[in-house]
């Protein structure tokens, strides 16, 4: 299910067993991220199936991507795959207005 950030952000302060996870890759995750989000790369599609056959099917999870594509697409994965109730972030990152989160380069790589 889609919502809006407002919704999105509410949904987490009301949901305290829940999990924040961005499905981009990791450099987009390195480049900026929400802050206590995982990141679970949909492109690497057999490493997500086998992340989120994983996932604790009694917490709730809040998906997010860049521009909310992936995030949907995710979410109907998760949901069908491993009937887990999750909510996609309308518009990503880009509708972000909270802190973001970098991670810095380590020297030599």
């Amino acid at each position: 299910m889609d919502l809006e950030l407002s919704e999105w952000k509410q949904q987490i302060d009301l949901l305290p067993n829940s999990q924040i996870i961005d499905v981009r890759t990791k450099t987009e995750f390195q480049k900026g991220h929400i802050l206590g989000s995982t990141i679970i790369d949909i492109k690497q599609l057999d490493l997500f199936i086998q992340r989120i056959n994983q996932l604790d099917k009694s917490k709730v999870y809040f998906v997010y991507c860049k521009a909310g594509v992936r995030g949907a697409q995710a979410c109907r994965m998760m949901s069908r795959l491993q009937n887990l109730r999750c909510y996609n972030l309308k518009g990503g990152l880009k509708q972000w207005t909270g802190p973001i989160h970098c991670l810095k380069k380590e020297v030599g790589n």
